[in-house]
């Protein structure tokens, strides 16, 4: 399906109106007394390119601080860290190779260059970094020349500014990556569709320090105190590792449904012990019941609610790019439509100018995510929970919408609904 360039010109137009032991900080790895149980060929990745923009500074003796292009990590060498004046660099990577990788990797300059004094690595998760699992299970972890990937001790974590730290006394390769998680931290079903949920570690709970990442393993049912489904739907389990989610048969009023896992794993980082850390997957029933008693095979598409009224489905796809990004659907004669500006993962609330919008034509109402007369900013967002190859997906919310009736424009009826929306779309480019 093309996206109608007139269309969306239109839409744009009528948006503008803690302490740490010296034991924990990971030291340049001798491949030679390396494991050779845990550098199996399931460990053993390749070495990721570089890409974007380079960071690079000067540090002496007196210690300094570097950062990445995007601000996503921070190295701080201390005074007496350095012998003498060094130039390093940090660069952002294409690919994250490490085990249970999440977020972008990058590259410390010069590669095993060592520090008398432990480097504090400051990294900026966001909420995509923890989907499916918590703050406190996310661990950086660090290449080695043989190719595979040991973890650090975290020694700080604050969950207000997204902000983990760990040390170190030389630089290499580095990614975040999750210790343990809920496994899809999102899913798509169709009503009356059911999907399986387990739950996964790449490092036991009781796991040391400086460790190889290994493969994924299925967390010991132990480990798990309890299972629950906040929305519709069936949630069911025959052991406590893991689960089978079933959707009901018609499109819910709420989406998504969301099932939690709380483990008995209590994680202490720094002086702070997370006594029962929560695991949550979203999981979002898209598609049309295809009669009485059966179970659909379709779930693409853009599905509306207005006042939660009965779902109605539109047929559309996504356009990104890096200018404006939209989704537009149409069904008949009318149409929706969301647009903005950004990457195609998180949260985007709606905005005054034409950085994120919402259109919605039904009959003779057209819903605009401004209400009133002034008009004031309706509340809400769009959520960009998932992607791939093919499909983007996620929901959106407006709350209150404003709606006008487009049959008389010189003195028309308004008013406000609130309006929620789930979508699994085709990427068109």
């Amino acid at each position: 399906m093309k996206l109608g360039i007139p269309f969306v010109s239109l839409l744009l137009a009528a948006a503008l109106a803690g302490c740490q032991h010296n034991s924990d900080i990971p030291t340049p790895i001798d491949d030679s007394d390396s494991n050779p149980e845990a550098n199996s060929s399931e460990t053993i990745t390749p070495v990721a390119a570089p890409t974007g923009p380079i960071a690079t500074a000067t540090i002496g003796p007196g210690g300094g601080t570097l950062e990445s292009a995007d601000k996503r990590i921070r190295i701080q060498i201390p005074t007496g860290a350095l012998s003498n004046s060094q130039t390093v660099s940090v660069q952002a990577l294409d690919k994250s190779y490490c085990p249970g990788s999440t977020g972008t990797a990058f590259r410390l300059l010069p590669h095993g260059l060592a520090f008398a004094k432990p480097v504090t690595i400051s990294w900026q998760y966001t909420e995509a970094d923890i989907h499916g699992s918590a703050p406190e299970f996310l661990r950086v972890a660090y290449q080695t020349t043989k190719g595979d990937w040991h973890t650090s001790v975290t020694s700080g974590l604050d969950t207000t500014t997204r902000g983990l730290t760990v040390q170190t006394t030389h630089f290499s390769d580095w990614s975040l990556f999750q210790a343990i998680h809920l496994d899809p931290a999102q899913a798509i079903v169709v009503p009356g569709g059911s999907v399986e949920l387990g739950v996964w570690y790449h490092l036991p709970p009781t796991a040391p320090g400086d460790v190889v990442v290994p493969a994924p393993t299925r967390v010991e049912a132990k480990y798990v105190s309890r299972w629950t489904l906040v929305g519709q739907g069936d949630l069911t389990h025959a052991s406590m590792n893991q689960a089978t989610y079933t959707a009901p048969r018609q499109l819910p009023a709420r989406n998504p449904a969301i099932v939690n896992v709380d483990l008995n794993v209590p994680v202490t980082i720094g002086e702070k012990t997370y006594a029962s850390p929560r695991l949550t997957s979203n999981i979002y029933i898209v598609g049309e019941s295809a009669g009485s008693g059966s179970i659909p095979t379709s779930g693409e598409g853009i599905w509306v609610s207005v006042d939660n009224g009965a779902w109605r489905a539109f047929a559309g796809g996504v356009s990104l790019n890096s200018t404006q990004n939209v989704i537009e659907g149409k069904s008949g004669s009318d149409y929706v439509a969301l647009g903005w500006t950004g990457g195609s993962l998180g949260t985007f609330r709606w905005t005054t100018d034409a950085q994120v919008i919402f259109s919605l034509t039904t009959g003779k109402r057209l819903y605009q995510h401004r209400y009133g007369t002034a008009p004031s900013l309706s509340g809400g967002a769009i959520q960009l929970v998932g992607r791939d190859e093919t499909y983007l997906y996620g929901t959106f919310t407006v709350q209150p919408a404003g709606w006008v009736d487009t049959t008389q424009p010189a003195n028309p009826t308004r008013g406000t609904s609130d309006i929620q929306g789930v979508f699994r779309v085709r990427r068109i480019n």
